[in-house]
């Protein structure tokens, strides 16, 4: 494909990457930048969704540290952490740990009061959690945060297309790369992934695909259609027939819960709760006036009605649902 490294790439970057693929960043990046060149003590949560970045961030601000010559240690996850403080902390400038949502609200408060107990006056710590996280647990916080970098819960069609066409061109073996990318394509992309940097990644990977093996000039809508359908297959194939019942209808019209809860042949309690839950970033409530409308995703996209049918006749499905 005649790239140096997959621009594409949907996992946490790893440290010889960041100056490919750790793309529009500005802002966290002189936040970081001054939060290292302080010698206070400084405690800093990078928040953020699932595939918003954080982990990059954290891999980022290690290897700034580095570049000060700053003595750094980089934890992933908690189970080292105690032996970490009882044994390393007191040669340490910045200690960065990853992934402590993924642990309990309990674990997560032991992990608290240890920073504030334990931590020098001279370090600096950075640590990762989740939007959810830090607001369920601020209570359990003995510490003040000396500053926050937020990371945004989505990005807009602009941000979304100057980060693709930046990794394209920092990984492209060709000196003058011909991004390819129409903006209709990246509008479809970026509404689909909700402004996801993660899952926008994974649908522009699909339709890159899908225009490679047609050997075209440009990748237009008709190619991240098809990468659509590729990746939702999976996605609504894992959905029981209720829940593809609450989609469809959500996409050919406007329905309001009453009537769609009625097509799907299940109580207006059990529709808001799939909504919330099975079916989140799929299908959304909107109040308009005394109604409260329901939309699926498909219904904001180009086409969307056209590559959900699409989707439901590869999975066989389309016959139950609208029967």
């Amino acid at each position: 494909m005649k790239f140096k490294t997959d621009p594409f790439y949907l996992y946490p970057i790893k440290e010889s990457l960041i100056d490919r693929l750790f793309i529009d960043r500005e802002n966290e990046c002189q936040m970081i930048g001054a939060i290292l060149e302080t010698d206070f003590k400084e405690i800093c949560p990078v928040i953020g969704g699932i595939g918003t970045g954080k982990s990059s961030t954290a891999i980022y601000t290690y290897r700034e540290a580095k570049k000060l010559d700053k003595n750094v240690k980089m934890i992933n996850g908690l189970d080292n952490f105690d032996d970490l403080m009882v044994n390393e902390v007191g040669d340490l400038d910045v200690i960065i740990v990853d992934d402590v949502d993924k642990v309990s609200d309990e674990r997560a408060a032991k992990f608290y009061k240890k920073l504030e107990s334990v931590i020098k006056e001279d370090i600096t710590i950075f640590y990762t959690d989740t939007y959810k996280r830090d607001k369920n647990t601020s209570d359990l916080r003995e510490f003040t945060a000396s500053q926050y970098i937020t990371l945004p819960r989505r990005l807009n069609k602009g941000d979304l297309n100057e980060l693709l066409m930046g990794r394209m061109k920092n990984c492209s073996k060709e000196k003058d790369f011909d991004y390819p990318f129409k903006d209709e394509a990246i509008r479809m992309a970026s509404i689909r992934s909700g402004g996801n940097i993660r899952r926008f990644f994974t649908y522009t990977k699909h339709a890159w695909t899908i225009y490679k093996g047609k050997n075209k000039k440009v990748l237009d809508v008709s190619d991240m259609k098809q990468g659509i359908i590729n990746v939702d297959r999976a996605v609504l194939g894992s959905l029981d027939l209720t829940d593809l019942k609450i989609i469809w209808y959500s996409t050919i019209g406007k329905p309001n819960k009453t009537f769609l809860a009625h097509q799907s042949n299940i109580h207006p309690k059990t529709l808001d709760n799939r909504i919330k839950e099975d079916l989140s970033g799929l299908v959304t409530q909107v109040r308009e006036g005394k109604d409260v409308h329901v939309y699926s995703i498909y219904s904001k996209l180009a086409d969307g009605k056209e590559i959900l049918e699409k989707i439901l006749k590869d999975l066989e499905r389309f016959n139950d649902v609208v029967a």
